[in-house]
């Protein structure tokens, strides 16, 4: 079963960016990143087969082409091995329209939404 990173890569940067600051409207020029490591994105350093570094870096560019993310790359090993990736937060509502997302801020207003209209009628 292949997975999709493109997918996992941008799912990954929403859930970081919703948490951070900068969602609040706070943390001005902040950038949000995820860096590759074997943590992170422990299929990239599979040392038996390239073949998941490949799949992992046509996404990141097909990302990037998009213009949802920016790649940083590994100081001479560009177009090989991705350092981090940079959610481009000009452009996140293409990001959450990719993922059929809806933002996290969107979701707590209907919710409060929702509290209001039921607390209206509500006992004391």
């Amino acid at each position: 079963m292949a997975m999709d990173y493109e997918r996992y890569i941008l799912e990954t940067l929403l859930d970081k960016y919703e948490r951070s600051a900068l969602a609040r409207g706070k943390g001005g020029n902040r950038r949000i990143w995820l860096h590759f490591n074997q943590r992170t994105m422990p299929r990239y350093f599979d040392d038996t087969t390239a073949r998941y570094k490949e799949e992992i870096n046509g996404a990141a560019l097909a990302l990037e082409r998009r213009g949802l993310i920016e790649i940083r790359w590994v100081k001479f090993e560009e177009n090989n091995l991705i350092e981090k990736v940079a959610l481009n937060t000009g452009r996140l509502d293409e990001a959450y329209a990719r993922l059929k997302r809806r933002p996290r801020a969107e979701q707590f207003q209907e919710l409060a939404r929702l509290a209001g209209h039921y607390a209206r009628g509500a006992a004391p």
